[in-house]
């Protein structure tokens, strides 16, 4: 046997080769393993040889040219993360890993985080209704009592809004699925946004700006880029210096349409910038020292992005502000489209 045969038997991952005539061309031991195989499957109907529900929709989508990278499967017995390739000659290459266990640790965090969550809102409910009757009667108080509840207060909403955000993320998480688009004009949910944070701009004296044209038009969920934006923007005013700017502009290019949050802000520092969407990441700079939010907002944005198809970028530099950008497709694709 070839040194390239023995390799591929040997082969931790499972490799399936499957011709234009969709039949099976190379299935190494790997194969038979993770797919249990249960007939010789070499010049076999792929889909005759092997039960796996969504084999015949990857194989037709890397035959088309997409970009297959890490789906995740399930065979009933183990999770199984798969890639493809279209080879030169016509033929699909995948490839097959067990993530199992690692899926299952994933649920099992996931179900902790929302669990402890759901069971933790309640009583930092009770205690901010407490704080809040007691603060009802502030006169009859002494000033350091009030100082001392207001703290509580203000805390236990802190606590609140952290349970609310990690909630929300695990339902975004959980959901496995893109979420369905719609192409319908941008500037209004952008105004809509921009509404609701001029309070907060307002008690930090920060300036709100938007350039958009009327009939900028793109695929989006509506509900998943009223939050991106929103957490960008309080985001922008959060970190930004009294008195600057935070604008929201708007472009569009041949396949995307491309949101720009941009402040004048402290910054982040270039090698915090791949890490910068990771929950409650905050580095070690500026940003690190203004923790009064959950430090799930750009976690929560990634998400949103990735279920919506859309992409995220950064660029800032400390002491020069931000930009964050939302490349937004301006036509939705049929898997996706409401």
């Amino acid at each position: 046997m070839a040194w390239g045969d023995d390799l591929l038997q040997a082969s931790s991952v499972g490799i399936l080769v499957i011709g234009p005539d969709w039949c099976v061309r190379t299935a190494n031991k790997r194969i038979h393993e993770l797919l249990r195989v249960r007939v010789e499957p070499i010049g076999r109907p792929v889909l005759e040889a092997i039960a796996l529900a969504e084999l015949q929709s990857l194989v037709e989508r890397v035959s088309r040219g997409e970009d297959v990278r890490d789906v995740v499967v399930a065979t009933g017995d183990a999770d199984l993360q798969v890639s493809g390739t279209l080879l030169g000659s016509g033929e699909v290459l995948l490839e097959f890993i067990d993530v199992t266990q690692w899926q299952q640790a994933e649920r099992a965090r996931r179900d902790f985080v929302a669990n402890m969550s759901h069971e933790l809102r309640t009583p930092i409910t009770a205690v901010m209704g407490y704080s809040e009757t007691l603060l009802a009667d502030r006169s009859e108080l002494g000033p350091e009592v009030v100082e001392l509840l207001l703290a509580v207060e203000r805390n236990a909403r802190r606590l609140r809004d952290l349970f609310e955000a990690l909630l929300r993320l695990h339902r975004i998480e959980t959901r496995r699925r893109q979420l369905p688009l719609q192409r319908q004009p941008i500037l209004p949910i952008l105004e809509s946004v921009l509404a609701t944070a001029t309070e907060v701009a307002s008690r930090r004296t920060v300036t709100l700006g938007i350039a958009c044209e009327p009939e900028t038009e793109a695929a989006v969920n509506e509900e998943a880029l009223v939050t991106i934006v929103s957490n960008l923007v309080h985001n922008a005013i959060h970190y930004s210096h009294p008195g600057g700017l935070v604008d929201v502009s708007v472009e569009r290019q041949e396949n995307a349409v491309v949101v720009t949050v941009t402040d004048e802000g402290i910054g982040v520092e270039p090698r915090h910038h791949e890490r910068i969407f990771e929950r409650f990441y905050r580095g070690d700079g500026g940003r690190a020292h203004r923790p009064s939010g959950t430090g799930l907002g750009l976690a929560i944005v990634r998400h949103l992005a990735l279920a919506s198809g859309c992409g995220l970028s950064l660029q800032s530099s400390p002491g020069e502000g931000s930009q964050f950008a939302i490349h937004i497709p301006r036509y939705a694709s049929a898997r996706s489209r409401v």
